[in-house]
């Protein structure tokens, strides 16, 4: 079975993350999506994964209500996921949203939510980008549990699977609600669009026990 470099653990609340500004980025960098369906459903997906790219990949806001159910999103981020690869590159690793029991009640989800990362949106210690780095950019600290195995697949129960991991690496997940302000995001609309995957710097790993860890986030205004 294929087995990606990275296996993504992370704790994400994109609630309760550090949301950055966005309200002065200039009005030409965004884009209209007149043609945009107003509500997206399993009829008209697959013009609304079209525009979803666009907007991600031009880092505009998608203006379009999402009625979908988790089963038909998890489809729209699978050919949302197929289309940004062209640029972005393959599958790296996974990311988890919602994993705390009161981010999975606001969502009225039971479970956490499952995206992916691919291999341009990870960023190596010492990366510098723009505070605009999308079109409802959040921040976090965060952790990466690196898969140093594929023997990882055939584990029988979580515990088992610490044997087959060979680092923990600090993660500064830097997402993207992509969204415009205006739009309710529940789990579906979350879902859809790769449970806000964007980018994030990767810090040194850990392949022993684990130093004292310290995140700091400088920004420059203007």
């Amino acid at each position: 079975m294929h087995i990606s470099k990275y296996l993504i653990l992370l704790s994400i609340s994109l609630l309760s993350a550090c949301t950055f500004e966005t309200s002065k980025i200039p009005p030409e960098t965004e884009t209209s999506d007149k043609n945009s369906p107003s509500t997206v459903t399993p009829d008209n997906n697959s013009q609304f994964v079209e525009n979803l790219v666009e907007n991600y990949l031009e880092k505009t806001q998608v203006k379009t209500t999402v009625n979908l159910t988790l089963p038909e999103a998890q489809k729209v981020q699978n050919q949302f996921v197929v289309e940004i690869s062209k640029s972005l590159g393959p599958v790296v690793g996974y990311k988890a949203g919602l994993t705390n029991q009161k981010a999975q009640e606001s969502f009225n989800v039971s479970q956490p939510l499952r995206g992916v990362f691919l291999e341009k949106m990870l960023l190596e210690n010492g990366s510098v980008i723009s505070a605009k780095l999308g079109s409802r950019p959040i921040g976090e600290g965060d952790l990466i549990m690196r898969v140093g195995s594929a023997e990882i697949n055939n584990a029988k129960t979580p515990r088992e699977t610490l044997k087959y991991l060979d680092a923990v690496i600090p993660f500064i997940e830097l997402g993207d609600l992509v969204y415009s302000e205006d739009i309710k995001i529940d789990a579906p609309a979350l879902l859809a669009i790769n449970v806000g995957a964007r980018t994030g710097i990767l810090g040194q790993p850990w392949t022993q026990q684990c130093p004292h860890f310290c995140l700091t986030l400088c920004f420059e205004v203007n």
